[in-house]
């Protein structure tokens, strides 16, 4: 599949997404930030390219053209003391990072590697354990084209893991169709899409309401 294809594919399943978001979960479609800045992801993959040596997949580049990663949400007044409301949490395999954070979360992280860490893999985070990055998510590999997705883990030691998603597209593809049919690999019987007080969130539909009493599966 061309790399034309695939930055298509992004921009399609990221569409869906967003409208659906603002249809039915606007707290979270409140934390999509705009379009970033074409010189903000200049200035960003710079650093990344004066550091390691490569720059970002257009995959990535596509999908920061249509939303520049994710910001803080006012919650309602009645629901300011939830500190488990997650309105960025729409994506279940972590936050989507901006320009700059997925190059903070690479530099910062490279600071645990170790001899174990696997060479040639031109990894870029970009999504992570909140919008401001953390230490774990997914990468994105930039060395191959389509650029396929992995886990990334420094909170022992910095852990590369073999990807787990052909490209970003196929990732974004999957949650499409988790939100809309309620089936696709995302969904399993311990991962499944809910809403909470307007947020979407992935979640175990097996666990006890205890911690989120208002969060209900889609499907």
């Amino acid at each position: 599949m061309s790399n034309q294809m695939n930055v298509d594919r992004v921009a399609a399943a990221w569409g869906q997404i967003s409208s659906w978001l603002a249809e039915h979960a606007p707290l979270s479609s409140e934390a999509l930030l705009p379009p970033a800045p074409s010189e903000e992801v200049i200035a960003a993959e710079q650093k990344l390219r004066d550091y390691a040596g490569h720059g970002f997949p257009a995959e990535l580049k596509t999908l920061w053209s249509l939303c520049g990663g994710l910001q803080p949400v006012d919650l309602p007044e009645e629901d300011e003391d939830d500190g488990d409301l997650n309105p960025h949490g729409f994506i279940p395999e972590g936050n989507l990072l901006s320009p700059e954070w997925a190059v903070h979360a690479r530099l910062s992280s490279d600071g645990f590697a170790s001899e174990s860490t696997p060479l040639g893999i031109q990894w870029v985070p970009f999504l992570g354990e909140h919008w401001e990055g953390g230490v774990f998510g997914r990468y994105v590999d930039a060395a191959l084209s389509p650029s396929p997705v992995g886990r990334w883990d420094a909170m022992a030691g910095l852990h590369i893991g073999g990807t787990c998603f052909a490209s970003i597209a196929d990732l974004l593809e999957q949650t499409v169709e988790g939100i809309t049919h309620g089936g696709g690999p995302l969904v399993t019987d311990r991962q499944v899409p809910g809403l909470e007080k307007g947020c979407l969130t992935w979640g175990d539909p097996r666990e006890p309401l205890m911690l989120h009493p208002a969060w209900r599966p889609l499907h």
